[in-house]
């Protein structure tokens, strides 16, 4: 006959059941939005435009005057291509940007994406929200025929910070687990000592 100790099961169904009840949540990383609104000053800056922790870069950066505050970049024969990348690296997402097409016509391109839907007067600005442009290390905006205004370019990324384990809720029957659980461990060492 194999040597059993029944003392000892309660106390290991106990343990399994608290691990399985009060077992640590996953810690997890923020994810926060930025939006690039280029501000209100209206200027030539210095490349790379930083703001948010994110870089716009291109050869002789311009900010025009229109936009939600109400400086934009300029997509323009100058500034050809513009680069956005996150300062010092890393991942990031592109959720949304607002554009204006000037005199109207609509030909530049995101990455890969042209954009040449909706003809915009001046500074009449649209949003557009371009699918396929997650967890990307860098973004291209290039104009392909006619100048365009750039602003509110809404970006998504982890911030790096882990953020604790969420607190689990004790459900309303762990007490009761917990007492039927101690009342088999009294009944084993009952048993025990009358044998």
């Amino acid at each position: 006959m194999e040597n059993c100790n029944p003392t000892r099961r309660p106390f290991a169904a106990l343990a399994v059941a608290a691990a399985l009840i009060c077992g640590p949540g996953a810690a997890s990383a923020a994810t926060v939005l930025a939006t690039l609104d280029f501000g209100t000053d209206i200027a030539e800056p210095a490349s790379p435009y930083v703001e948010d922790g994110f870089e716009v870069s291109g050869i002789s950066l311009g900010l025009a005057n229109a936009g939600n505050p109400t400086a934009s970049i300029l997509l323009d024969r100058v500034t050809a291509l513009l680069t956005l990348t996150r300062v010092g690296g890393g991942v990031f997402s592109l959720v949304s940007f607002d554009y204006s097409c000037i005199p109207g016509l609509c030909d530049f391109s995101v990455g890969s994406t042209a954009i040449t839907s909706g003809s915009l007067d001046g500074y009449d600005f649209a949003t557009i929200s371009p699918a396929g442009f997650d967890n990307i290390t860098s973004l291209v905006f290039t104009r392909n025929s006619s100048d365009h205004l750039i602003d509110n370019i809404v970006l998504e990324f982890d911030d790096g910070i882990v953020l604790p384990p969420a607190p689990i809720p004790v459900p309303a029957a762990f007490p009761l687990l917990l007492g039927a659980v101690a009342g088999l461990g009294l009944m084993a060492r009952r048993r025990g000592r009358t044998s």
